[in-house]
């Protein structure tokens, strides 16, 4: 071999050492985020089902007319809830897929379009 055949063979074997490395570290990234979006997953459902409760609870115990009253208020805050929700679970989907989480500002406009 030449030196130049060489230094062509030794080049690429960085080049594929050096991605086999980058894909370690993004599976490994991956593994991480999936772990952190399972823990926020988990202390997300009991908050959604007590504030479900919360509700039902409401409207079952609050005399109709007042419940009646009090209905769109209760609905447009178990939606912000779930909007709350649905971003969270889409920001943990970008940082598991490794690209960077929404801004603040994006959830604060859902928020005031809903509310």
């Amino acid at each position: 071999m030449t030196p130049s055949k060489k230094a062509e063979t030794a080049a690429e074997e960085a080049k594929k050492a050096a991605r086999a490395a980058k894909k370690e570290a993004i599976a490994e990234r991956k593994a991480k985020a999936k772990v952190e979006a399972s823990k926020t997953k988990d202390a997300l459902a009991p908050t959604r089902n007590r504030v479900l409760a919360l509700v039902q609870e409401y409207e079952s115990d609050a005399p109709f007319e007042h419940a009646r009253r009090m209905d769109k208020l209760l609905h447009d805050a178990l939606r912000a809830i779930e909007i709350g929700c649905q971003e969270a679970e889409k920001d943990l989907a970008k940082i598991s897929a490794g690209e960077a989480p929404c801004r603040p500002s994006v959830l604060r406009q859902r928020l005031n379009d809903l509310l």
